[in-house]
């Protein structure tokens, strides 16, 4: 991510048996929002982790082509998450076709901010 869209190489060489302890600390969901999200998607409905990852993936495209501002992304998630009708799940057509909705309420949704 340092060097997109190039490859940085880095020899970076991290033994993870080399060290006797890691400690982890509580995340602040204030400075990492997404991991708010995530874990409220998974204590939801089936579709909200389908909606939350074809939002994502259409919103983090638009950013790449400059579509959209990096800290756009967060939000519209939240606002397509919000936005989206959800519904129960019964086969696979059904996530195929929510995620397809959800990616062009992001669309329509995105494309309401421009105006």
């Amino acid at each position: 991510a340092l060097s997109y869209p190039k490859y940085l190489n880095q020899n970076i060489d991290f033994d993870i048996t080399s060290h006797e302890t890691l400690n982890f600390h509580k995340p602040c969901l204030n400075r990492f929002p997404a991991l708010q999200i995530a874990k409220d998607v998974l204590e939801n409905e089936d579709t909200y982790p389908i909606v939350m990852n074809a939002a994502n993936e259409f919103l983090v495209e638009s950013f790449l082509k400059e579509s959209i501002k990096f800290t756009d992304i967060i939000p519209k998630i939240n606002e397509v998450l919000d936005k989206f009708p959800h519904q129960k799940i019964n086969d696979v057509d059904d996530i195929l076709y929510i995620d397809k909705q959800a990616k062009i309420l992001s669309k329509e949704l995105t494309m309401l901010q421009k105006c």
